[in-house]
């Protein structure tokens, strides 16, 4: 273990590196975001401005900005180097699950328990609602060159959006609850939590184990590498969020902490 920070009064629900690995982003239930210094553990900035429970938040590709979404409906954009709000994006009826910058920076994605997605131009003003969930929308994903938007509901589908006009392009059902979503960077794949999904016109195809990509997973108190247990968490460390970069495990705990842990997994 490197690292164990103490701050947060409430479950720590997100947590997200910063693009050049310096900074640690934790969002809270107490309503608070705080920057960690991930060399030293120390606080960099506290961030407070939500009414509610923050549920999610990500650094815009070049780390200026971070993005927040709360349980008061709104998301902000953080300038994080002086913990300025630097716009609130008010729109959605009902909670908000979960945000994602597209590569370039210049849109951000928001996706919430009114079955509705937002697709918000940072640099306009302009907001895009995308629909056609029948239930919530526990997670959505740029794909790498960002002409794609991929969002897992928990109705058991997939879709993926064309982010230039909002149309709705494909839809894929699959055995099993989105929790989590990202694309394969090297191929047109969604990676879930429960697998990595094939694009087909006809089809789609949940590919077994030995065709994934190697990533990082936490189930039932495991942390998994390529399907196979390889630390168990003590019940304080019992994990509400995870994010992984180069060998470092970060975990946000219901208890408040942040633990990141340095592991050198096999053939990483």
């Amino acid at each position: 273990m490197l690292q164990t920070l103490e701050g947060h009064s409430g479950s720590v629900e997100s947590i997200a590196f910063s693009p050049d690995g310096k900074l640690l982003a934790s969002g809270s239930f107490d309503k608070t975001i705080k920057l960690w210094d991930i060399a030293t553990g120390d606080v960099q900035q506290n961030l407070e401005g939500h009414l509610n429970m923050i549920e999610s938040i990500a650094f815009s590709p070049d780390g200026k900005l971070l993005a927040s979404d709360s349980y008061d409906e709104t998301v902000k954009l953080w300038d994080t180097t002086t913990d300025d709000v630097q716009q609130t994006l008010e729109g959605h009826s009902k909670p908000i699950q979960s945000i994602a910058f597209s590569p370039d920076g210049m849109l951000l994605a928001s996706d919430s328990t009114d079955k509705t997605i937002k697709l918000w131009n940072i640099v306009t003003g302009d907001v895009q609602t995308l629909e056609g969930h029948s239930g919530s929308i526990e997670s959505i994903v740029f794909s790498p060159d960002g002409k794609l938007l991929a969002s897992g509901s928990l109705n058991k589908t997939i879709k993926l959006w064309d982010t230039a006009t909002g149309n709705l392009q494909q839809i894929m059902n699959v055995d099993g609850i989105i929790e989590k979503l990202w694309f394969h960077m090297d191929k047109p794949y969604p990676v879930t939590n429960i697998g990595l999904i094939r694009i087909q016109q006809s089809q789609t195809d949940v590919l077994p184990q030995s065709h994934q990509s190697s990533q990082v997973f936490l189930k039932d108190n495991w942390i998994i590498w390529n399907g196979e247990n390889i630390i168990w968490l003590p019940s304080e460390y019992r994990e509400t969020y995870s994010d992984y970069r180069d060998n470092v495990l970060a975990l946000g705990c219901a208890s408040g902490l942040v633990t990141f842990f340095e592991i050198d997994f096999p053939g990483s």
